[in-house]
């Protein structure tokens, strides 16, 4: 188990267990963390790590909080976060690619991934110098835990020194001259210790059968988390080992990774809060002695994101469109906002289509997901009728007797169907009801065939005109009609 699990296990009880929002709100070891909080050195930006989502992840917010979102979207173990002295780049931790944690630079735009370390060691708790020309890192290359040095671009790796203990969570002076850190006696205390960077000049600044640890330097002296006067808080003591005085007492709570900002602002993690809330969030204070407030707040988040369809169209039949379609989406997640979407931007269906589908998928801040699929069938054209009479139809002679075929009408309609179909007749001069000079055979959304008699009244001067009509509609509501003409003229001559 590695130190830090080991300490927030000791601390926290069940609490000490980092993963799985995904689970009931009521499994404390289940409840999302944000810790290992580092401030920029202008106090504008807060990086800090967050098993929202299901793996530890470098996230970063404005210095209150506020717009949070993951620097880093790898599916790895990615912790610890420490700032360059100009704010441009981070330092971390990471088993990206690898069984054990190496040295990573980033951009802090999460750009431009750099890995410092490769050989088969853990390296750990990884910060840049005050002048950001050196790494101070954790590294057991050499068999067993001890501090080392390399060059801010990965070159000259080396530790510093030997120290007979066992040691941890270094971190600089303010002028980056000297290093506190951790030193632990196997199966006794762990106390504060500082050594120059060269390795000489090593003492002590704590004492007694206590658990120190998480040490930062700053100019107002050197602040840690402690189980001293029975609570896991912060402590903060002068590099001589004077001025020691306790920082926070939590009641029912373990502060942990204190970290300087500028002047005399500091931010820590503090675990064990109301059930309801967060294994872990982000605290800050003014300064020593200041009342401290909560920075992040993460919520338990056992709901998927909600994704609603917006579907914008004139409807018509049998769920087709008749119109061009825009779909837009709702997508929303009350507790932990939405981490991620894709596919959910607007989308215009301008053509004709038997059927689309169109699926918008969201991750929300707690890493679960959700998707949405709304089928968009368009159909804005009408049936087309043939078979019609042609322009200019004529029946003769009007001999009276037989009826001639004048039209085999149809209905077609290639994607939502024909659902009516209809053909009408009418004569301009009068039928006998009981031999009518129109017939018309065929029901349904079938063929017509029309048949008239080729007879007119002689003393009408313009002949007989018989008007042919069809009308259809399909599926989707689109309607279509033709109309023809034949004409029994009164006669045929010039």
């Amino acid at each position: 188990m590695r130190r830090d699990s080991l300490l927030r296990t000791i601390a926290c009880g069940s609490l000490g267990l980092a993963l799985g929002v995904m689970a009931s709100g009521a499994d404390e070891g289940l409840r999302p963390k944000a810790e290992y909080p580092a401030l920029s050195p202008d106090g504008t930006r807060l990086a800090y790590v967050s098993n929202v989502g299901g793996k530890r992840n470098l996230w970063i917010s404005d210095g209150d909080g506020a717009n949070a979102e993951p620097l880093l979207s790898w599916p790895s173990d990615n912790t610890e976060p420490a700032w360059a002295p100009d704010g441009t780049r981070i330092v971390f931790s990471s088993d990206r690619d690898s069984a054990k944690h190496n040295i990573w630079t980033v951009d802090a735009d999460g750009g431009n991934p750099v890995q410092l370390t490769s050989d088969d060691a853990e390296h750990q708790h990884p910060r840049y110098s005050p002048q950001g020309t050196s790494i101070l890192y954790l590294s057991n290359s050499s068999g067993k835990n001890e501090l080392w040095l390399m060059r801010s671009d990965g070159s000259q790796q080396r530790a510093v020194g030997l120290i007979g203990i066992r040691v941890s969570d270094p971190a600089w002076s303010p002028e980056g001259q000297a290093i506190v850190y951790v030193g632990c006696r196997r199966g006794g205390a762990c106390n504060l210790f500082r050594i120059n960077a060269d390795g000489s000049g090593g003492q002590q600044i704590t004492g007694g059968s206590f658990q120190d640890w998480n040490p930062d330097w700053g100019a107002p002296g050197i602040l840690f988390a402690s189980d001293r006067s029975n609570t896991q808080g912060l402590w903060m003591v002068q590099p001589d080992g004077s001025g020691l005085q306790p920082v926070t007492t939590p009641e029912g709570a373990a502060d942990l990774d204190p970290r300087w900002g500028s002047g005399t602002m500091f931010v820590f993690s503090r675990s064990g809060q109301s059930a309801g809330d967060a294994a872990s969030d982000i605290w800050s204070a003014s300064s020593v002695g200041a009342s401290p407030r909560r920075v992040t707040k993460l919520l338990v988040d056992t709901t998927s994101p909600v994704i609603v369809p917006i579907v914008a169209g004139t409807p018509g039949g049998d769920a087709w469109y008749v119109s061009d379609v825009t779909i837009t989406w709702q997508v929303a997640d009350p507790e932990s906002g939405i981490a991620s979407a894709t596919g959910c931007d607007p989308v215009t269906l301008s053509s004709d289509t038997s059927g689309v589908d169109i699926t918008c998928s969201a991750k929300n801040g707690a890493g679960l997901t959700a998707s949405a699929t709304v089928t968009i069938r368009v159909d804005r054209t009408p049936p087309v009728i043939t078979g019609m009479p042609e322009a200019g139809c004529t029946l003769w002679p009007p001999n009276h007797e037989s009826r001639q075929m004048i039209a085999s009408a149809t209905a077609a309609d290639a994607l939502s169907g024909v659902s009516q179909f209809e053909v009408v007749g009418t004569s301009s001069q009068p039928q006998d009801p009981n031999d009518p000079d129109i017939v018309i055979t065929g029901d349904g959304i079938g063929p017509r065939n029309v048949s008239v008699r080729a007879a007119r009244l002689g003393e009408d001067p313009a002949g007989r005109i018989y008007r042919i009509v069809a009308t259809a509609s399909d599926v989707a509501g689109n309607s279509s009609s033709a109309t023809s003409v034949c004409v029994v003229p009164h006669d045929q001559r010039p």
